[in-house]
């Protein structure tokens, strides 16, 4: 990997909602209607065809296969809308993917190139709202990337290994989309 100038990542200011004494949450059965859908062009347009991309892998029978001596299903959602209510008031957020199955969830965040953002975004926004809503089970958090900026805090190349990783550390799964 090459060396690279470290981020100027900035944790005053992630540039995302950050949630402080979470009351509830819940999940949306669709997008907010006062959220307009966006017309995404270019490297935007590229990240959400990317993200697609990740959907079907995890969709992959060989993705997701667990050891599961009941056969229990595994239920894929992708785009999930969390409404939740926090000592800043109402908010929503989008986590890109949902993957529940029956003794954990795992949150997933895809981005086409390793920022600190979404391992801000899992840490202090789609995790505490997944948490409080699948409060029986432990709830895991993943980015998938495509591109590698640096050298992440744990590196995973499936889902397997998501499972089996450190509850208390956010993986990157670095995925090229093929």
């Amino acid at each position: 990997m090459v060396a690279l100038l470290p981020w100027k990542h900035d944790p005053l200011n992630p540039g995302h909602r950050v949630i402080s004494a979470l009351t509830s949450a819940s999940i949306l059965t669709s997008r907010p209607s006062n959220i307009p859908i966006p017309r995404t062009r270019g490297v935007k347009a590229e990240g959400r065809r990317y993200e697609r991309l990740v959907g079907k892998k995890l969709l992959e029978p060989n993705s997701l296969r667990l050891q599961m001596k009941t056969g229990a299903q595994i239920e894929l959602r992708s785009s999930v809308w969390f409404e939740f209510l926090d000592a800043n008031g109402r908010g929503v957020c989008e986590a890109d993917h949902l993957i529940i199955c029956p003794d954990r969830v795992v949150v997933v965040e895809v981005k086409l190139t390793q920022t600190p953002r979404g391992i801000s975004q899992l840490k202090h926004l789609y995790l505490p709202c997944a948490r409080h809503v699948f409060k029986e089970v432990p709830v895991l958090g993943v980015m998938v990337c495509k591109t590698l900026y640096e050298q992440p805090e744990a590196l995973v190349g499936s889902f397997s290994e998501v499972l089996k990783s450190d509850p208390n550390v956010i993986p990157t799964w670095h995925w090229l989309g093929r």
